[in-house]
């Protein structure tokens, strides 16, 4: 791999390896009524331990509470985030499981009820991101 710095290139050869976390990015929304405990806030991280009551997430973002006027005033939206360390091979689940691991734990922490409705970035449904090991 070569970076290019001020328009001269130079071998990155002493980097050995580059590991990564990969991880899926899912958007969603609920109506508000669909939602029966909403929470206020910028979100929720799911530690470890709650995947032996079923949550495999590793967390959620508010993002119609962060940020006003994101979505319409009748739904929320929320950005939940899965894969990671903890599990990197759902991060590569495919789209139909991925909405499965999503609904599944926001009905968990949220009470919702219903359908959410998934939104595309691009011409995905689901993004994947990958961030490095710590350590690198």
């Amino acid at each position: 791999m070569k970076i290019t710095k001020i328009g001269s290139p130079f071998p990155l050869n002493f980097i050995q390896e580059v590991n990564y976390m990969p991880i899926s990015v899912i958007i969603s929304t609920f109506k508000k009524e669909n939602v029966k405990q909403p929470l206020e806030g910028f979100g929720v991280l799911v530690p470890d331990k709650e995947q032996k009551n079923g949550l495999r997430t590793l967390g959620t973002l508010f993002s119609s509470m962060m940020i006003p006027d994101r979505a319409s005033e009748d739904v929320y939206l929320y950005t939940t985030f899965v894969g990671g360390s903890r599990n990197k091979e759902l991060a590569k689940a495919s789209r139909d499981e991925l909405k499965h691991i999503v609904t599944s734990g926001l009905r968990q922490l949220l009470g919702t009820e219903g359908e959410p409705k998934f939104l595309t970035e691009g011409h995905n449904t689901i993004n994947n991101i990958f961030l490095l090991e710590q350590g690198m």
